[in-house]
């Protein structure tokens, strides 16, 4: 019996982030994309722009889904930031992500992305950084939707 009570209070007092299955997120970042020459390794494009993401992370299952995209992608959940570090190879142009994202509480979302264009002989880094705050599963949806 006390053991019911105790694990009651812990459930009670757990924060709200991991007293539900999924947490979701409003995410505004700043994107930096900058194109370079891979034989000139001159920059031929620069580009700045504000992305607004919504994120719905999956907490038992260690993974992520984003408006943009839609897809799931595995993640490291652990101590209230989840970590995606991912890399693959699509008609020949390989991509590679590390991102990482404060959700309890919400915070900052940092991400850093290279993508190298074989057909035209390109690298394009991007970077975001950004701000994410506690949002709801409706929006997230309406989001996903548009």
């Amino acid at each position: 019996m006390k053991s019911l009570v105790i694990n009651s209070a812990l459930l009670l007092s757990a924060s709200p982030a991991f007293a539900a299955e999924f947490v979701y997120l409003k995410c505004e970042s700043n994107l930096f994309i900058t194109i370079k020459g891979l034989k000139p390794n001159q920059i031929t494009k620069k580009e700045e722009s504000t992305v607004i993401q919504h994120l719905k992370i999956d907490l038992p299952n260690s993974r992520i889904m984003g408006s943009i995209n839609g897809e799931w992608g595995a993640a490291e959940i652990t101590n209230g930031y989840a970590l995606d570090d991912r890399s693959k190879i699509v008609n020949g142009n390989t991509f590679t992500q590390r991102a990482s994202m404060q959700f309890d509480p919400a915070g900052k979302i940092v991400a850093d992305m290279l993508i190298r264009r074989e057909s035209l002989s390109e690298l394009e880094p991007e970077k975001i950084r950004g701000i994410c705050k506690e949002n709801n599963k409706s929006a997230f949806e309406n989001a996903l939707n548009q």
